[in-house]
């Protein structure tokens, strides 16, 4: 067991219930290589997720014998209490109340992950709007050190849509340092639409570090240059209410913190 005659394999590593677990594996842990069964770990145990965060999955020896950990330290450092370890997965918490597992991000190349849940924040630059029964969602993906996101708004009964213009929480923290001088100000980073009744064209302005405005077109989104409808509000393009739908798709921004390296070359 003292002498590496294999090369790593990683089994398959799974979600469920708020337990990870990996597949049968052959993994080399503090320079031994141990042929393992099945591993798993309740998250809850090592951790207490926090939204949007990144968690990474170890394999340890413990007891003398292998076990997984999970720790918010990256690879260079390692779980704490230990002095060998083999990176074996990373996954993001949701952005949800309560916080849960939300997706596996990939430990080689850019790192990205599938669509987590993530609940925005609706507000305004005037009197604040408040939801009543209304249904206000969203998602999010990251692919290196950008998100790209979602979120639709379907007013219902208690509505109050409030006054001035509409604001939406981004799921990341916005890095401004990443973008252009024309991004930063006024681009339109992502196609994007809302509804309100009758198909408009909407586009997504950067406007602080932690949300966005929606800005709309007369067309549909095909010339917001020339067909420029203002800031989408309470009242533009039309008032909204009860029944109206308001939804942005696609939003692309990078994340403060995020990079595109390798998760194993952390």
């Amino acid at each position: 067991m003292g002498q590496r005659i294999k090369e790593d394999k990683f089994g398959t590593i799974s979600h469920s219930s708020g337990t990870i677990s990996l597949a049968a594996s052959i993994l080399t842990i503090g320079g031994q290589q141990y042929v393992t069964s099945a591993l798993s770990r309740l998250i809850s145990t090592d951790v207490t997720l926090v939204a949007l965060t990144r968690y990474m999955v170890y394999a340890v020896i413990s007891g003398g014998s292998p076990a997984l950990r999970i720790s918010t330290n990256v690879n260079s450092v390692g779980p704490a209490g230990f002095t060998g370890w083999k990176l074996v997965g990373a996954f993001y918490s949701d952005g949800m109340s309560p916080v849960a597992f939300g997706s596996f991000v990939n430990l080689e190349g850019k790192p990205g992950t599938n669509y987590m849940p993530y609940q925005p924040v609706w507000s305004s630059s005037g009197t604040q709007p408040t939801l009543g029964a209304s249904s206000l969602t969203g998602r999010v993906r990251l692919d290196g050190d950008q998100q790209i996101f979602d979120f639709n708004l379907l007013g219902g009964a208690g509505l109050s849509a409030g006054t001035g213009q509409y604001f939406f929480s981004a799921p990341f923290t916005i890095d401004p340092a990443k973008m252009s001088e024309a991004q930063a100000t006024r681009t339109l980073f992502s196609f994007a639409y809302s509804l309100y009744g009758n198909q408009r064209g909407v586009v997504s302005v950067y406007s602080t570090t932690t949300a966005v405005a929606l800005f709309c077109t007369t067309d549909g989104g095909a010339n917001q240059s020339t067909d420029y409808g203002g800031a989408v509000s309470a009242t533009n393009p039309a008032a909204f209410s009860s029944g109206n739908q308001l939804a942005a798709r696609n939003i692309i921004v990078p994340v403060a913190g995020l990079s595109n390296t390798a998760i194993k070359d952390l």
